[in-house]
């Protein structure tokens, strides 16, 4: 027990030393900080929003270097046998370094506090903090770790930043298998598998602390900045007891880490340009990918190595790598490849969408504020607000089934003049589960078989009840309409001059519906106009046309008025047109 509180007083005494011989980085940064966020921008009477921000980069630049500075001992070989022959271990001198610059940076952090707060600036920047603050200590022990991995001081500044990113440079390689999964299975979409994957499993915004910006720090909160330290701790802790000091001066100390690095380069960069390229064929991106994966591998090992003779072990563990990533994503692809054709029975299915917003219904699932099914006007207010048609009706799902099956079976369909690149098909299962398919279009087909297909079966669904009651609630959905008080204004679009002034829809409703039943009896092109959702904004076939659009307005008594929807006054609106004078 006496030996235990020896030690505990002897580190205390350690650490007390360690802060007084930092005593100048105390006073300068002092200094720095109420300089730059309080006195400039007192006198030169500046909004203090940029120089609040410029304090934080300056806090995370000051803490950086004297983590790294505190740290260097382990790069010089001089100043590495000089702290080993001192009476405390290496792992308690990182320690001892870890803990000095966590009270210096809760002190850098106090500071700023103080400026926020002489500012008066909004709580958003104190929200800040709650991200900013774990961001800083997992920063400290990573670069300690970083620079025990390394034996040159400037690596390990670099490889701070590599560490430090590494979730998020893994999400990036999962990102590039879902691209590929993308290019060779049809209906899956890469964005989809990600945002679902984020959002029920791989948590980045957990593991960055994201998700607290507008949240309450909670007690998951200190769970996962506890696990993520001792995660960090216990792998210092075995890389101290590894480390080949012997290796000091080398660029990295430890070949594995040195491998990993350079493999996670050569899958990061071709997997960055790979998802940059567009209309480009699966095989030539997968060519390009590994010419550049070999590239970027080469010159890493060969700055690593200080050499530019690759060893035969590295080429070796390069073909291993890239084995194990072909059978990961080919076993991704035929795991997908099983699903692709799978449409739901229409009994099973809870509510479905269709149309070209691969975020709309997935974000109406997983974000829990929206995603009220039992709250049938929530759900309605939900989906007017992000203008997207939800269909509930058994009638409504079954024909959204049958165009899913038109789509397996063919995915062309002849736009003319109007281009439309995908079609969303999602569902909401009965027990929870969702099911999002995301298909491109082919618009360079010269049969007209699958457009005439498609066309039919989304004319059915555009005469819907349901639907026109959702794409149109301001004129269908009796309850909207009599709790609302809504207006209309009628506009040239070659001038945006104003042909109507703002009158109630009361008068001419009754036109409206009738013109709109009309033109979805006869629609040519149903399919984009399910797509789209609504009658869209016109376009100018001819210089000489004259068309006209009509603003539908719910007025905000007082407050600022909402525009509901925008319709093309075309030919299609014969009654409307008559009633309001607009050939004259």
């Amino acid at each position: 027990m006496e030996q235990k509180t020896l030690k505990s007083n002897d580190f205390v005494k350690l650490l007390i030393h360690s802060l007084k011989q930092k005593k100048n980085w105390f006073l300068i940064s002092t200094v720095i900080i109420f300089v730059t966020t309080l006195l400039i921008p007192y006198i030169l009477k500046f909004s203090e929003d940029f120089f609040l921000v410029f304090g934080i980069v300056e806090i995370f630049i000051i803490v950086f270097l004297n983590c790294l500075i505190d740290n260097s001992f382990l790069h010089n070989d001089s100043k590495l046998a000089y702290y080993k022959s001192k009476p405390i271990t290496l792992r308690r001198q990182v320690t001892l370094a870890i803990t000095t610059n966590s009270i210096f940076t809760f002190f850098l952090i106090m500071l700023l506090s103080l400026s926020i707060g002489f500012h008066q600036a909004p709580n958003e920047y104190f929200e800040v903090l709650k991200v900013i603050i774990p961001w800083l200590i997992v920063g400290i022990f990573v670069t300690s770790l970083s620079s025990i991995l390394t034996g040159n001081t400037i690596v390990a500044g670099i490889m701070t930043i590599f560490n430090f990113s590494l979730p998020a440079l893994f999400y990036v390689v999962i990102m590039f298998v879902f691209t590929i999964l993308e290019d060779i299975v049809i209906g899956f979409n890469a964005d989809i598998l990600m945002d679902t994957l984020t959002n029920t499993f791989y948590r980045l915004d957990y593991i960055y602390f994201l998700e607290y910006i507008n949240k309450p720090i909670n007690l998951f909160y200190v769970l996962i900045l506890m696990i993520i330290l001792i995660f960090i701790s216990l792998i210092i802790k075995i890389c101290l007891k590894r480390r080949k000091n012997e290796n000091t001066g080398d660029f990295i100390v430890f070949d594995g880490f040195k491998y990993f690095v350079s493999v996670i380069a050569g899958i990061i960069i071709p997997a960055t340009f790979s998802m940059a390229l567009y209309n480009v064929g699966v095989t030539s991106k997968i060519i390009v990918s590994l010419l550049l994966s070999m590239l970027t591998y080469y010159i890493i090992i060969a700055i690593l190595e200080k050499s530019f003779r690759i060893s035969i072990y590295s080429i070796k563990l390069f073909a291993g790598f890239m084995v194990v990533f072909m059978i990961v994503t080919g076993g991704t692809v035929i795991f997908a490849q099983q699903f692709k054709n799978d449409v739901p029975n229409p009994k099973d299915v809870n509510m479905a969408y269709i149309g070209n917003n691969s975020w709309a219904f997935s974000n109406y699932v997983y974000n829990k504020d929206n995603y009220i099914t039992d709250d049938y006007e929530n759900s309605l207010d939900f989906a007017r607000n992000n203008g997207i048609t939800i269909f509930t009706d058994k009638r409504s799902i079954e024909l959204v089934t049958e165009l899913h099956h038109e789509m397996l079976l063919d995915q062309t369909y002849f736009q003319g003049d109007y281009y439309t690149s995908n079609i969303v098909i999602s569902y909401l299962m009965n027990d929870g589960s969702t099911i999002i398919r995301d298909y491109k279009l082919d618009g360079n087909g010269s049969s007209s078989e699958g457009t005439k297909r498609k066309n039919d079966i989304s004319n059915k669904i555009i005469n819907l009840d349901e639907v026109k009651e959702k794409q149109y609630y301001y004129l269908y959905d009796e309850n909207y309409y009599k709790e609302k008080d809504i207006y209309y204004n009628v506009k040239s679009i070659r001038d945006n001059s104003i042909k109507t002034k703002s009158s109630n829809i009361d008068e001419i409703r009754q036109y409206l519906i009738k013109d709109i039943d009309n033109m979805l009896l006869k629609k040519e092109d149903a399919f984009r106009h399910l797509i789209f959702g609504g009658n869209n904004y016109p376009y100018f076939k001819d210089e000489n046309d004259n068309i006209f659009y009509m603003e539908i307005i719910e007025n905000g008594n007082g407050t600022e008025d909402n525009i509901l929807d925008e319709i093309s006054v075309d030919n299609n609106f014969k009654n409307t047109i008559e009633y309001l004078r607009l050939n004259n």
